[in-house]
């Protein structure tokens, strides 16, 4: 049987721990899992990375930018900053994943309907996320960049529009960008509709 939402934790973070890759370890820290991963699902359905929710992995260094006169662009040598993430998740077990989902889904439903705002269905919430993912461009040649203040931005529109989950597989590179959005297909053809 599952346990009540209010005392999940114990559980909730010994199987994770079993599921997730070294990297993504810290995120199993906080307490009320499930209510903070529900959170981070409502976002993700959104395209957001909600990082005070659930301590995400952070990526080592700054971001390396090529300059050419007044130009900047996004330098090759960044997507290297994203090969530790790329790799871990490349190595994470998909239908292990979902079959965890699959366990939990009633205490995940539970939590989102805590969250008030209508009637959202967390499996619907989870596949509109990954589907998002799996909707991201992919841009060819040279990214430019921008600094309008202290953080660089895409020079055009249409990319700095994008939800913050297609951004962030075009920061990563398309060495990484395959290898996370392979597991994102598989996860997803795991989860069903």
């Amino acid at each position: 049987p599952l346990p009540e939402l209010e005392h999940s934790d114990p559980e909730v973070r010994a199987t994770l721990s079993d599921i997730l890759p070294a990297i993504a370890q810290p995120s199993l820290q906080p307490d009320e899992l499930l209510r903070r991963t529900s959170v981070q699902i409502d976002g993700f359905a959104n395209g957001k990375l909600l990082r005070d929710k659930l301590p995400l992995p952070a990526v080592p260094g700054k971001l390396v930018v090529e300059e050419r006169g007044e130009q900047r662009f996004l330098s090759a040598a960044n997507f290297t900053r994203y090969d530790a993430l790329g790799d871990a998740l490349a190595e994470l077990d998909t239908d292990a994943l979902a079959r965890w989902f699959n366990r939990y889904e009633p205490l995940l439903q539970q939590a989102v309907s805590e969250l008030g705002g209508g009637d959202r269905n967390i499996r619907r919430l989870v596949l509109t996320g990954l589907d998002l993912m799996l909707a991201a461009p992919a841009p060819g040649g040279e990214i430019e960049l921008v600094r309008p203040s202290v953080f660089y931005k895409f020079a055009d529109p249409a990319l700095e529009a994008l939800p913050e989950t297609q951004k962030l597989l075009i920061r990563m590179g398309p060495r990484n960008r395959e290898l996370v959005l392979e597991r994102v297909r598989k996860l997803r053809d795991s989860l069903g509709s």
